[in-house]
C-alpha cells in the first residue's frame, strides 16, 4: 500500500503552528501510545521537495499476524464479559497502535512529527459506518509527548470523550471541543454544533461523538462516507481537530481495499 501526500511548505508550517495548547493537568504515559516501531509493516517514507512544494509517499504492507475476527458479532462486542482474546493477547476490539517519528529533514519541510499505523480488527465508532476491519494512518503534526497530554473525561466503559455539557473540566479535555470554524454561528449541517472547520475541505463536519483521547477529534465529509460498514470499500480522508488547531491527517483504509476482497 502506498499513500501520497502533497502540499506547500508554508501551509504545512501554518497548520503545525495552530496546534499548540496548554499543558494538561494529567498526562498519560508514553507507553499508552502503542509500540514505537513500524518495522512489522515493512514501512518506508520518501519525500521529494522542489521550491515551496513537496510530495511525501508512505508505503507499508499488511501484517498477516494481526488478528481478524471470524465471529464479529461476539468477538467485537465490548459488552460481552469476559471478551474473547485474540492471538496477540488482546481483545479483538482493542486498539493496536504502532508509530515512528519521521526524519528531521522531513519534519522541517512538512511539519509532520510522526506517523502512527493503527489496525482496527473490529473497526471503531461510528460502527454502523466504520465497524469493518481497517487501518487508520495517522500523520501527526504534534509530538508523542504532546499527545500524551491530550486527555479527557470519558463516558464510563467507552473510549470516547464525554460530550455532555460541562463534562470536561480540564483544559486538555475542553480542547477536544474547541474547533476553529469558518461558520461557527451558521452551521451548514442540521444539528451540527460546530459548522465548517477552518483549514479543512469544504463540507467537512466534526463528529462530536468521535473525540478520542491521545488522538484528537475526527472530521470528514459525511456525504462521502460509506452507506454502511458492509459497503465500505474505498479509503476516506479524515482530519483531526484539537484546541482550535489541526493535529493530524488520517487516511482510513478498509481492509477489503487492501486485499481486493
Amino acid at each position: 500500500m502506498r499513500l501520497n501526500f502533497g502540499g506547500t511548505i508554508t501551509a504545512a508550517a501554518l497548520l503545525f503552528s495552530l496546534s499548540s495548547w496548554a499543558v494538561a493537568e494529567e498526562c498519560a504515559t508514553i507507553e499508552e501510545l502503542g509500540t514505537p516501531s513500524l518495522e512489522r509493516f515493512d514501512y518506508s517514507l520518501m519525500m521529494e521537495a522542489e521550491g515551496d512544494n513537496f510530495r511525501l509517499s508512505i508505503a507499508f504492507k499488511h501484517d498477516p499476524t494481526l488478528p481478524l475476527p471470524t465471529d464479529p458479532m461476539t468477538q467485537c462486542d465490548p459488552f460481552i464479559v469476559p471478551p474473547e482474546i485474540a492471538s496477540d493477547g488482546l481483545p479483538f476490539f482493542a486498539f493496536r497502535w504502532f508509530y515512528e517519528q519521521v526524519p528531521e529533514e522531513v519534519k522541517a519541510v512538512t511539519g509532520i512529527d510522526h506517523i502512527s499505523i493503527d489496525f482496527n480488527s473490529c473497526g471503531h465508532p461510528p460502527t454502523d459506518i466504520f465497524g469493518a476491519p481497517h487501518y487508520d494512518i495517522h500523520v501527526y503534526l504534534v509530538t508523542p509527548e504532546e499527545r500524551t497530554c491530550m486527555t479527557c473525561a470519558k463516558f464510563p466503559g467507552s473510549p470516547i470523550c464525554d460530550f455532555t455539557p460541562d463534562a470536561q473540566t480540564t483544559e486538555s479535555g475542553k480542547g477536544f471541543f474547541e474547533v476553529a470554524t469558518v461558520t461557527s454561528t451558521n452551521p451548514i449541517y442540521e444539528d451540527d454544533p460546530f459548522g465548517q472547520p477552518r483549514n479543512m475541505p469544504s463540507g467537512f463536519q466534526v463528529g462530536i461523538a468521535d473525540m478520542i483521547p491521545l488522538m484528537g477529534g475526527h472530521a470528514w465529509n459525511f456525504v462521502q462516507q460509506p452507506s454502511s460498514a458492509m459497503e465500505w470499500a474505498e479509503p476516506i480522508w479524515i482530519m483531526g481537530p484539537y484546541a482550535n488547531g489541526i493535529v493530524d491527517y488520517e487516511p482510513m483504509i478498509p481492509f477489503a481495499f487492501m486485499t481486493g476482497d
